[in-house]
């Protein structure tokens, strides 16, 4: 009886220790899991199209092309394509699988579309389009919904973006900053000289963010610095907030950036330079300390999505 008793102290002692060990390794997967960087990013290296995984910290080469913006899941990029038939060059918008290759054209209308940007909800991808002037193009990624957004003033806009919440487009005509619902009704006008009190100079490939509470827009404002050898003013990324209209620079002085972008959990990424010789490489900063990290040390047009595991 003193047998049985000890061999059944044993038993639980030992189905304890396994349960314990089980339950250990559970809590240690999920603080794994929970400390996995899921975010992807797209970029421009060379006339390539590169992915770069945060997790493994690896490189893809994705397809030729130009201007990629990676949907907010991580697993499809939009781009560019470049096209000369001897007498026009061409310019559209595909879209292709990270992982399969599989491209799909949006069957624009016109030739000449570019710079594709997705909504924060991947339901759509927003664009520059040649129709008279640059306007601004929308689209579903399934090809289907197309519509032109334009205003009544002469002139074009340029380079859209989205609210944080997926609603609204945003585009410029280098003084005002128009926002449209998605039926392409202009809803709201901001007047950047207004608002920055012309201390900026803007350009057709200016962006401009919201961060995700709406209470702070950044954006990359050209300024009276120059650099040796470029032939135009630096550029700075700044961020306004929009209740106080205080404006701060973010980025420090002698760097000239390009290719701004803001995640949805307001992480700052940009290519830059100190000096022309320099080749153009991939920074991070967070908006809260303005702490600059450097990503990649090559490459340009960066923008992010994040994959979740159990999506």
């Amino acid at each position: 009886m003193r047998v049985s008793l000890f061999l059944i102290f044993i038993f639980i002692v030992s189905c304890n220790s396994a349960s314990n060990k089980q339950l250990d390794l559970e809590n240690t997967n999920t603080a794994v899991l929970e400390e996995t960087d899921h975010r992807k990013m797209a970029f421009f290296d060379d006339g390539v199209i590169k992915c770069y995984d945060f997790s493994t910290e690896r490189i893809r080469e994705i397809t030729d092309g130009f201007d990629p913006c990676i949907s907010p899941d991580g697993l499809k990029i939009a781009y560019t394509e470049y096209h000369a038939d001897g007498i026009n060059n061409l310019r559209t918008i595909q879209v292709i699988d990270i992982e399969t290759g599989e491209k799909q054209s949006l069957n624009i209308d016109g030739t000449n579309h570019f710079g594709p940007i997705w909504s924060p909800t991947g339901d759509y991808i927003a664009f520059s389009i040649m129709k008279n002037d640059w306007q601004v193009g929308l689209i579903k990624p399934d090809a289907s919904g197309f519509q032109i957004f334009t205003t009544e003033n002469e002139g074009g806009i340029y380079c859209p973006n989205w609210s944080p919440d997926g609603n609204f487009v945003y585009a410029h005509d280098l003084e005002n900053l128009y926002k449209f619902n998605l039926d392409g009704e202009l809803v709201d006008r901001i007047d950047l000289n207004d608002l920055f009190g012309g201390q900026f100079y803007f350009s057709s490939s200016t962006r401009f963010f919201f961060t995700s509470d709406n209470s702070m827009m950044v954006f990359e404002g050209e300024i009276d610095e120059y650099m040796e050898g470029l032939n135009e003013p630096l550029t700075a990324v700044f961020s306004c907030d929009l209740n106080t209209k205080v404006i701060n620079r973010l980025t420090p002085e002698g760097l000239c950036i390009t290719n701004l972008w803001l995640d949805k959990n307001d992480q700052i990424y940009f290519s830059g330079f100190w000096d022309m010789g320099e080749v153009r490489k991939i920074y991070q900063m967070n908006l809260s300390d303005s702490k600059l990290i450097e990503l990649l040390p090559v490459g340009m047009y960066p923008s992010v999505g994040e994959r979740f595991p159990f999506d």
